[in-house]
């Protein structure tokens, strides 16, 4: 038998109770409960088919909620590598510039980079410097905080230019190495790879891509950045005018360089050398041969050799 419970005080009384104890109004219709509403504590008990919908709902939400979290997780990831993507050739300038020169022989010259700091070797095609055993290099410099991009600009600041000697040359790689009287403070040696760029990976090309030389003057613009993609890595034979017949393995590629960027590094995403530009198909606009780092490693190896055993 259950009690009456006072709708007015709250609190409930013995079954025998005509009235509330505590204020003494009599348990009648509207003032009679047999049972009390529900209270927090462990006496509040929610049917057992509630429990259920409570549960599935609250499952639900969580489903939403986590669904919601993983859509901006995956928003917030497509941001940053768009972002990424977007500043990776400024990025990628930044680091081959102090890795980067620019050659100078007496009518001619091209670009190269510094491959060894410790033995001040700079890289560079052997048709940029064929007929000579000298030639002057310059690294980036910079004019108030500006990168200076003019040729003559270097050309007449004496403390720019670097004297450097021809110490290896490879003909038919079309690979020499120069031996720099010193090297800039802030300049960096370029890391390279030992094995041939993959199909279809992005490359970076930095050189001085359209200069121009005339007896008085020299025109165009330094330190000029590429991007392309590797289209195939095989072997080639080209010729250039009155010089040896280069038969090398070529990182074939689709970037636009030009006159003044043989011999400048092709790097990948990381920033190592993968090769070095030699020439491109006057056919075809974009597509250009370089020569692939593996020629590189066994020429650099090569002169390493020899270089021990004339000074032991």
């Amino acid at each position: 038998m259950s009690g009456n419970y006072c709708n007015f005080c709250n609190i409930s009384s013995g079954p025998r109770d005509r009235s509330c104890p505590n204020c003494m109004r009599p348990f009648s219709s509207a003032n009679r409960n047999s049972k009390p509403p529900l209270e927090l504590g462990a006496k509040n008990r929610i049917p057992p088919e509630n429990t259920k919908l409570i549960q599935s709902f609250n499952q639900n939400v969580g489903i939403l909620i986590l669904g919601f979290l993983i859509f901006l997780l995956v928003g917030a990831f497509a941001l940053l590598t768009i972002s990424s993507d977007s500043g990776h050739g400024e990025d990628m300038f930044k680091k081959l510039l102090p890795r980067t020169v620019w050659i100078k022989t007496n009518k001619s010259g091209g670009s190269g980079a510094l491959i060894s700091l410790e033995k001040k070797l700079v890289i560079t095609n052997n048709h940029v410097i064929a007929g000579n055993t000298e030639a002057t290099v310059f690294f980036p410099k910079y004019s108030l905080g500006v990168l200076v991009t003019k040729p003559m600009d270097y050309v007449r600041n004496r403390d720019a230019a670097i004297p450097a000697k021809v110490v290896y040359t490879n003909p038919e790689k079309d690979i020499s190495f120069l031996e720099l009287a010193s090297v800039p403070e802030d300049a960096k040696e370029m890391f390279r790879t030992q094995r041939s760029p993959e199909v279809g990976s992005k490359v970076f090309v930095l050189g001085q891509s359209g200069i121009n030389f005339t007896p008085n003057e020299i025109s165009g613009t330094l330190w000029r950045i590429s991007i392309g993609t590797v289209r195939q890595v095989y072997d080639k034979e080209i010729q250039y005018k009155q010089l040896p017949l280069v038969k090398a393995k070529i990182t074939e590629t689709q970037t636009a360089t030009n006159k003044g960027d043989s011999g400048g590094p092709v790097v990948n995403d990381r920033g190592d050398l993968v090769a070095i530009v030699t020439g491109g198909d006057g056919a075809s606009n974009g597509v250009d041969y370089n020569i692939d780092i593996t020629e590189i490693n066994k020429c650099l190896e090569a002169y390493l050799k020899n270089t021990i055993k004339a000074n032991p």
